[in-house]
């Protein structure tokens, strides 16, 4: 008679790489909703420029990408704060750098229960975390399948 493998290695596995597309997408997608409900303040840009960078990747070329860097001061409660938090959600570099400029006056959206966490954009970034979340969830039911199923074979 053939000896069946055991299925908890495949499971912890499966747990494993669950936990980790869920501990990567889910803080940030419940920061993002979150801050729908934040208040704001005033606050004026710092420094804002767009870095490019350069890269290349085996067999398909070079790239250049860009990432708009922005440092903005604001204040709540008497105490002043800086961050450079754009947003818990993708946005579009072109977008924001032509609306983003040092010396502006913004509105800031912050955290009321740790205000030094601000961002000038609210919302969760779905597009992004729903894929991960998803996939972390599908992961997680299969790892326990896996748990269960090994569990029944050997009983």
């Amino acid at each position: 008679m053939k000896r069946r493998r055991p299925l908890w290695p495949a499971a912890i596995v499966f747990l494993l790489f669950a936990g980790l597309f869920l501990a990567l997408t889910l803080p940030s997608y419940l920061r993002g909703k979150a801050s729908l409900d934040w208040p704001t303040t005033g606050g004026h840009v710092v420094s804002a420029f767009v870095r490019a960078y350069h890269g290349r990747v085996r067999g398909w070329g070079g790239f250049t990408g860009y990432d708009l860097e922005v440092r903005y001061e604001y204040e709540v409660a008497g105490r002043r704060y800086e961050s450079s938090t754009l947003s818990y959600e993708r946005i579009s570099v072109d977008e924001f750098r032509r609306s983003v400029h040092t010396g502006e006056e913004l509105r800031v959206f912050y955290d009321p229960r740790k205000p030094a966490h601000a961002v000038l954009q609210t919302g969760a970034d779905r597009l992004w975390t729903t894929p991960f979340f998803l996939l972390g969830l599908g992961l997680s039911a299969a790892g326990v399948v896996l748990l269960i199923v090994g569990i029944g074979r050997r009983n």
